[in-house]
């Protein structure tokens, strides 16, 4: 089956295949996207398989359009950030980051979030 990458992640799928002991398979990625949401509708077209973050594929696989291929999971190194200029918010900004921490509260993956923001 076709492999399908995202672009920015450090770890891919050398690193799938390898941290599992299978370090001579050389995977060749068949499918790279620089969008998470590009490559998760290659998937879900059946272009072929994709390695992501479990946040973001939660959605699909609850709704039955993936299905969980493996059941080996990865730890990533990455993250999402919001950041903002180094300056007093304005009530916009602050009712937005207010608004996206309660709807965060709320996600299933919660306990993988750092909650290092003071408003």
């Amino acid at each position: 089956m076709p492999l399908i990458s995202i672009m920015g992640y450090r770890e891919g799928w050398h690193s799938w295949f390898g941290e599992q002991g299978l370090v001579e398979l050389q995977p060749m990625t068949s499918f790279e996207s620089d969008n998470t949401t590009m490559a998760i509708d290659m998937a879900e077209a059946g272009v072929g398989a994709l390695l992501g973050l479990s946040g973001h594929l939660y959605e699909p696989l609850q709704s039955g359009r993936l299905i969980k291929a493996h059941e080996y999971e990865m730890e990533a190194e990455c993250g999402h950030y919001l950041v903002l200029p180094n300056r007093p918010m304005t009530a916009k900004v602050d009712n937005f980051c207010r608004w996206m921490l309660e709807e965060l509260e709320q996600h299933p993956c919660k306990d993988n979030l750092d909650w290092n923001l003071s408003l």
